[in-house]
Parts: structure tokens; sequence; C-alpha cells
């Protein structure tokens, strides 16, 4: 089992925004992590009725390899809608162009 806390997700996620995303991601205004029984991980962008974006991460985690591939997964999410303001941040196109952009890079996306 792995655990994280949030100074493991904001080292994670700078090595990964710096390697994938040319540093070009800000980092949640919020991040939330707790067991989640139904999923490891999603992100919320605000919108009408939250005046913020949230990152949410479970706590227990198989490997540290599930919780960056978990991590990058959301961080992608963050790039459909900080980069493209798509409101939709699906796993379309774009979201598979970066997927194999990471797997070049040695990282893999979870789903």
């Amino acid at each position: 089992m792995f655990k994280i806390n949030k100074k493991n997700v904001v080292k994670n996620f700078d090595i990964l925004n710096k390697k994938i995303f040319e540093s070009k991601l800000n980092f949640p205004k919020e991040i939330e992590i707790e067991y989640m029984d139904t999923e490891l991980g999603a992100y919320i962008p605000f919108d009408e009725d939250q005046d913020h974006d949230l990152l949410m991460l479970t706590d227990d985690w198989e490997t540290k390899d599930q919780f960056v591939g978990v991590l990058l997964h959301e961080m992608i999410h963050i790039w459909q809608w900080q980069q493209l303001k798509n409101d939709k941040c699906g796993h379309d196109e774009i979201f598979k162009q970066f997927q194999n952009k990471s797997q070049q890079l040695g990282f893999e996306v979870e789903f």
C-alpha cells in the first residue's frame, strides 16, 4: 500500500507539469485526499455553483505508479479545462494525445 499526502501530490504534480505540460498548469485551488470507494480520483472545475477548482484523490493506493498514473489522468483533464477552456474535459483526441506523449516519456495514464 502507498499512502499519499498533500506534499506527495504537489511534488508529483510539479514533476509531471514540467515533463509533460511544459509547466503550464496551475495547481487546483483545493485538494481533497480521502478514501473513495468508487473512484481513485476526480477533477472538478469551477462553475456557477463552485468558485474554485477541486482535485480529489483517494488516500490509499496499491503502488506509487498507480497514484502517479491517476494524478496524470486528472492533470490531462486540468489541461483541457485550463488551457483549452473545454468544459467537457472528456477522453477525447486531446486526452489520447497526452496519453501517448506520457507513455513515450515512461508514464502510464491510469483509467
